[in-house]
């Protein structure tokens, strides 16, 4: 396992932090993940099965922007 964070655009209250966190939570290869919403971070705990251009992938595709590892 490995640890990741993400810096994220977009994510802009309490709502979003939630949507953020429990959409990667259900996704394969991700263990856990949350989010500092005053930082706008993703700390995201990934499995060897995936890695961190896939997490990006999510990220975006659940509408929000990964800028990339902080």
């Amino acid at each position: 396992m490995k640890e990741i964070k993400l810096k994220v655009e977009g994510i802009k209250c309490k709502e979003c932090k939630k949507r953020l966190e429990n959409s990667l939570n259900n996704q394969d290869g991700i263990k856990n993940a949350s989010v500092n919403l005053e930082k706008n971070i993703v700390t995201v705990i990934i499995d060897d099965s995936i890695d961190i251009k896939r997490v990006e992938e999510y990220i975006n595709d659940i509408g929000f922007t990964s800028l990339g590892e902080k």
